[in-house]
């Protein structure tokens, strides 16, 4: 994703950049791994909260380990490993 950070106050950056759809977008933003605030433009804040829906629906669904939420690596392989599955279902 090329683009053009600039400074944007103390401890912050402004990213301007695009991407060949509103979800290509949002993996990359999100995968960099800082904090973020969405400034525009104003449909990505309303699919970033539809992909947030979704993604609570799976963790919903998730087994909970005894004691545990979603994902707790309490007893469990560390993810990532190899022969580790994600099981995917297509919803309605």
């Amino acid at each position: 994703m090329d683009g053009v950070l600039e400074a944007d106050g103390d401890g912050a950056c402004l990213l301007r950049t695009g991407a060949g759809s509103l979800d290509h977008l949002i993996i990359h933003v999100v995968m960099t791994g800082f904090e973020f605030e969405v400034v525009e433009p104003e449909p990505l804040d309303g699919r970033m909260r539809a992909i947030r829906d979704r993604i609570t629906r799976a963790l919903d669904r998730a087994p909970r380990p005894p004691g545990g939420r979603p994902g707790d690596p309490s007893g469990e392989r560390p993810p990532g490993r190899s022969g580790d599955r994600t099981r995917v279902r297509r919803g309605d």
